[in-house]
């Protein structure tokens, strides 16, 4: 643990990145007590399972660099409380929220439209792009055996596709163990060191804009028309998907 008691958090960021190059750690999100609480549950025969998306809570008249703040929190916060899940266990949902989480956090970054802060935060969203693109490859196989292939092979038999599952298993503990690999390597405990380093050092939100629901506001306005001008005829499946793709 460490502990800011005075001074600048980048002084904190820049120990922890220094730190980093010699012991190998993971961003931990928990606070003593709910390490404390989460044993205890274990001790007790349950798990407080995958964390899904919360309402934030935010008011329309509420500070947007406040509001902004409180989004990135909570977006990287659904991450790093799914990951433990993700590394330890064996629910795929564990996988499917930190995903969520991953592209709602990207989102997030691209709400304010700021010049200096788009420029600023593209390497960081391209990253957390990377990243989300090396768990989709587990996800994918996730899906392919519980939700695709078990159907399958009760209406076709085992025998008949014991082949496919084998190889199918197989391609899926791959991809689990690559995913693993990326969210305990340093390069993605860096990435939250450089996003909090991004949040204290450039600010969070336009200075023009008054308050949250103007945010809002302005962002709804900005993808409702990107979206209509991506409407075009919507006939067929294929052009469907797409346009609910960029919904």
């Amino acid at each position: 643990e460490i502990e800011l008691q005075a001074g600048s958090p980048l002084g904190l960021l820049d120990f922890a990145d220094r730190m980093l190059e010699e012991i190998p750690f993971r961003i931990g999100a928990q606070s003593k007590a709910e390490r404390g609480y989460a044993l205890a549950a274990r001790n007790a025969g349950g798990e407080s399972g995958p964390v899904r998306a919360r309402d934030i809570g935010l008011k329309g008249r509420e500070d947007a660099h406040r509001a902004f703040a409180a989004i990135i929190s909570e977006t990287s916060g659904q991450v790093h409380a799914n990951e433990s899940g993700f590394l330890t266990g064996d629910d795929p949902e564990y996988l499917h929220q930190m995903r969520v989480g991953l592209r709602r956090l990207r989102l997030a970054l691209a709400l304010p439209r700021d010049e200096a802060w788009v420029e600023a935060s593209r390497p960081l969203r391209d990253r957390l792009r990377r990243l989300s693109r090396q768990l989709g490859e587990a996800r994918n196989w996730d899906v392919f055996v519980h939700e695709i292939l078990r159907p399958m092979l009760a209406h076709c038999g085992p025998q008949q596709l014991a082949g496919l599952r084998v190889r199918a298993w197989r391609q899926r503990a791959a991809a689990l163990a690559a995913a693993r690999q990326a969210v305990r390597s340093s390069e993605t405990t860096r990435l939250w060191l450089d996003l909090a380093r991004l949040m204290v050092s450039r600010g969070v939100a336009p200075d023009d804009v008054a308050g949250a629901g103007v945010l809002a506001a302005q962002s709804l306005d900005r993808h409702y028309r990107q979206l209509q001008a991506r409407l075009g005829d919507p006939d067929g499946t294929d052009r469907l998907h797409q346009l609910r793709i960029s919904a």
